[in-house]
């Protein structure tokens, strides 16, 4: 006794059965990150708030106004010409996460990803480890993640004894954003084995 729950790529089957849409969407609010105002199709077709779902029903969340694609795309080739890079930096992009995909025979990425990253590598090359300073919880969860292997947020938090908060996930996307640890389809992993 299930019922799917999409909004993107985010996906969820649960025991929702016999509630309404509207207590089902205030539950996930914050874990599927809702838009304030979501159009609701049930099997495809429009509902309203006060729907009580069913069994075996597939719940999607739409949002009603935006932007969908994927943004600027690159070449490797246009990107170092472009932003000046050497093959050295382009490698360490690609060890510090650049996702890269092959589109018609050309390997492609997103120019923002690119340059984000691209940026953390140079800011990372202009200071050495000795000047990377970590806090308690950093450290532990840097040694956490050399022992264990990729992790999920979620199980990365339980093994360093916090909470999977939005403080947590605050530290590890600034943990990613300075390149001492990735994200990726695996989990989180250490990056950056010299601090």
């Amino acid at each position: 006794m299930t019922v799917h729950l999409i909004y993107g790529v985010n996906q969820h089957s649960c025991s929702a059965e016999g509630k309404t849409i509207a207590f089902v969407s205030s539950q996930l609010q914050h874990v599927f990150n809702l838009p304030p105002s979501p159009q609701f199709l049930v099997n495809g077709r429009q509902v309203n708030a006060d729907h009580v779902l069913a069994d075996g029903e597939q719940l999607e969340f739409v949002k009603e106004f935006g932007q969908k694609g994927l943004g600027d795309v690159c070449t490797k080739e246009i990107f170092q010409r472009s932003f000046d890079v050497s093959d050295e930096e382009w490698s360490e992009c690609k060890s510090a996460g650049l996702h890269t995909t092959e589109l018609r025979g050309t390997e492609v990425f997103l120019i923002q990803e690119g340059a984000d990253c691209l940026q953390r590598v140079r800011t990372l090359r202009g200071r050495s480890g000795r000047d990377v300073k970590l806090n308690p919880t950093e450290q532990r969860i840097i040694k956490v993640l050399t022992t264990n292997g990729p992790l999920t947020g979620d199980e990365l938090a339980s093994k360093v004894g916090r909470g999977f908060t939005s403080t947590f996930r605050q530290l590890l996307a600034s943990m990613v954003r300075h390149c001492i640890v990735q994200n990726d389809n695996r989990g989180y992993s250490v990056l950056r084995h010299d601090l």
